[in-house]
């Protein structure tokens, strides 16, 4: 769990998004008091390595700024030397990069790839089994596009099928699994919410068989032979 604040960043909903004030010495060249802009990432831990590159890139490019006015310490040479010419001021900060989203296919792959070294074939089937299961109950789609609808569709697909609570459990569990790998190679945060603990599963009612005290059993056994 990331616990430390993240510096400079503000959240709308889940989404992190960076915000720093424009120094009042260089308003004049921004057409805005602040820079603000979406981080892409619900991570606080993303957010903050983020923003802190951001931030970084902005502390140099107002150094420089600054520095346009001249070399520093240009007064103490014996001629005078020109002016460096003024850095293109950009009209915005340049924005992050989008965020992966792999496919259901894609997450797969990699989790094989990556955690299947050595494996028995047991292991590497199931993840691809589980995966060919979620496809046929609700599709192919990219990780963030998967929705609690499509959880509950699933979960109902499987029931239909026969599949008994158990099963079910190990199943969700392979598949949040999957999930949570390829949402840490990405870097995009946790899983979709939908599979960070599974669907709920109801498992059958199983009446217990009767319980007959050794007592019982003497008395009903009197009975039979009385009779």
């Amino acid at each position: 769990m990331y616990n430390l604040p993240v510096k400079y960043t503000f959240q709308k909903g889940e989404v992190y998004y960076f915000v720093r004030k424009v120094p009042a010495d260089l308003r004049a060249k921004y057409r805005s008091q602040r820079i603000s802009f979406s981080l892409r990432t619900r991570s606080p831990k993303v957010a903050d390595q983020r923003s802190r590159r951001v931030a970084a890139k902005l502390d140099d490019y107002w150094f420089q700024l600054r520095m346009t006015s001249g070399v520093p310490g240009s007064n103490m040479l014996l001629e005078e030397v020109p002016a460096s010419p003024a850095p293109a001021v950009p009209s915005k900060v340049e924005a992050q990069p989008e965020v992966a989203n792999p496919t259901l296919t894609e997450a797969v792959a990699l989790y094989k790839r990556l955690k299947g070294a050595g494996k028995s074939e047991t292991f590497l089937r199931a993840p691809e089994r589980v995966a060919e299961y979620l496809r046929e109950a609700v599709g192919e789609k990219r990780l963030l596009d998967y929705t609690r609808a499509d959880a509950n569709r699933f979960r109902d697909w499987l029931l239909a099928r026969g599949i008994v609570g158990s099963s079910i459990a190990r199943t969700m569990g392979t598949l949040r699994a999957v999930l949570n790998f390829a949402a840490s190679e990405h870097a995009f945060g946790p899983a979709p919410v939908l599979f960070r603990s599974g669907a709920h599963v109801r498992r059958p009612s199983v009446r217990r068989p009767r319980v007959i005290s050794s007592r019982g059993l003497s008395v009903s056994g009197a009975d039979c032979r009385s009779r």
